[in-house]
């Protein structure tokens, strides 16, 4: 019993290992450049080791909800809701590929290592275009996506009712998001200027984390009282990882308002590591209940056909 589960689980464990290992050198690191005081410290790491996590994690997330969405037959209800999971999944590695690779001066680069220089212009236009990707752009369809996963539970009477700190969770986001709206009217009574559209599709984000959040916890709890293991953990990760999301947007306010000194800010950054792995094993474990369920409907069938004969 012990093997089989392991192999159930291979593909999150490893994600569990990668992101334990790069967590510890992260840690190793940061304690360096706190004691040197020396800045390229955290530079090298955010540009190399940093940056090959992000693009692992979002590869990842991408290939196995590609392997998720194929699992279900022309069709079934929550094919066309893992086809949106897997298009959000392409515009995080595109996001990311813009604002991680293509907007530093780094040798993972290409445009640095074709010209030797990185024009500043450039750099800030690949990094906006690539928040904007993996950012609202991202968040939309994947709140699409999870919208018709919902409907379906909503047909199939499965929904669950949310706990006291299911609804802790999604209030602290919602009120942190109500904040954000305050301030934003704010900003346009005091200002005549027209707003930049990366700005206003920026605006976005935090509501966009409120509704996934909600529904993401909301699919959770449902598989959780429904008995699927596999599948309760998927949501939780889908969950954990847009919690931790926000919590980043908490730290980046609380940075710029000055509630959160300098160099706890830094504290943050690292926040975004553990958000991608989230990601990365929420369709990880959706791929191993969907092998689960195909060794177990092989090994019903073999049963029966040796009955049979």
């Amino acid at each position: 019993m012990r093997s089989r589960q392991t192999t159930n689980t291979l593909i999150a464990s490893s994600i569990l290992w990668f992101t334990c290992v790069h967590m510890a050198a992260a840690a190793c690191t940061f304690v360096i450049w706190r004691v040197t005081g020396n800045n390229a410290w955290i530079d090298l790491f955010f540009k190399y080791p940093g940056c090959v996590f992000f693009m692992a994690c979002a590869t990842a997330e991408l290939g196995l909800a590609w392997y998720a969405f194929r699992q279900f037959s022309q069709g079934e209800p929550l094919r066309a809701a893992w086809l949106l999971i897997t298009i959000a999944s392409f515009y995080r590695l595109t996001g990311l590929a813009f604002s991680h690779v293509l907007g530093i001066d780094s040798k993972l680069n290409p445009l640095y290592l074709a010209f030797g220089t990185l024009d500043a212009s450039l750099a800030a236009a690949c990094r906006s275009f690539g928040l904007m990707v993996c950012g609202p752009m991202n968040m939309a369809v994947l709140a699409a996506g999870l919208f018709l996963i919902l409907r379906t539970l909503r047909r199939l009477g499965l929904v669950a009712r949310l706990r006291p700190i299911d609804l802790l969770l999604v209030t602290i986001v919602a009120g942190f998001t109500i904040r954000q709206l305050y301030e934003i009217i704010e900003w346009l009574r005091n200002t005549s200027a027209p707003p930049h559209i990366d700005k206003v599709l920026g605006w976005a984000a935090d509501p966009l984390l409120s509704a996934l959040l909600f529904e993401a916890i909301l699919i959770r709890r449902s598989a959780l009282e429904t008995g699927w293991g596999l599948l309760s953990k998927s949501w939780g990760a889908f969950a954990a990882g847009i919690f931790l999301t926000s919590l980043v947007d908490m730290g980046l306010w609380a940075t710029a308002q000055n509630y959160l000194p300098w160099p706890y800010s830094s504290l943050t950054w690292y926040v975004w590591f553990l958000a991608s792995a989230a990601f990365a094993l929420g369709p990880a474990y959706q791929v191993e209940a969907c092998r689960r369920a195909v060794r177990e409907a092989r090994a019903i069938g073999s049963g029966l056909s040796k009955v049979r004969s």
